[in-house]
């Protein structure tokens, strides 16, 4: 299968493309791999490529604690995301997971243990390795890629 896992933000996402089969990313036909991209660009990406099996978007999720301008930025985006791609296949075209379903099956509590249990799978973030490119944001989107790699039924938002 092959997946778009993306971390949306206010402003900035991050997306992954990723195959399951080869347990590798993909380059769809806009030619990135992996980014960290404007919300328009990122819209703009969604409805010019229609390879992906899945659209996978981290959600935002509340923990009891106030929130912000920019978490509701954030899921007012993830709507338009998700209606970029609505009608271009299947309903279930794009599906929503949590942070702590995603933390649970890679492993980890904080950002930095879940970096380094994506390091250990795939290796480092180097010039040269399987992970090179990988920043910021994108770590988050490739651990959403990677827990449904790994998990197919991975429980939903």
């Amino acid at each position: 299968m092959l997946l778009t896992a993306i971390d949306p933000g206010p402003s900035e996402s991050a997306y992954v493309c990723w195959d399951t089969e080869r347990h590798d990313f993909w380059t769809p036909r806009q030619g990135f791999k992996m980014g960290l991209v404007s919300t328009d660009e990122m819209i703009f990406r969604l409805k010019r490529d229609a390879q992906s099996d899945l659209i996978a978007i981290e959600m935002v999720q509340s923990y009891g604690m106030t929130v912000g301008r920019s978490t509701f930025e954030t899921a007012l985006n993830v709507g338009r995301f998700m209606q970029s791609v609505q009608g271009r296949n299947a309903p279930y075209l794009v599906k929503l997971f949590g942070r702590p379903t995603i933390k649970g099956q890679i492993g980890g509590k904080t950002d930095g243990e879940i970096r380094a249990s994506l390091r250990m799978r795939y290796g480092e973030a180097k010039k040269g390795e399987k992970l090179e490119g990988v920043k910021k944001d994108i770590w988050s989107a490739l651990a959403l890629a990677v827990a449904i790699d790994e998990r197919p039924t991975l429980k939903e938002w």
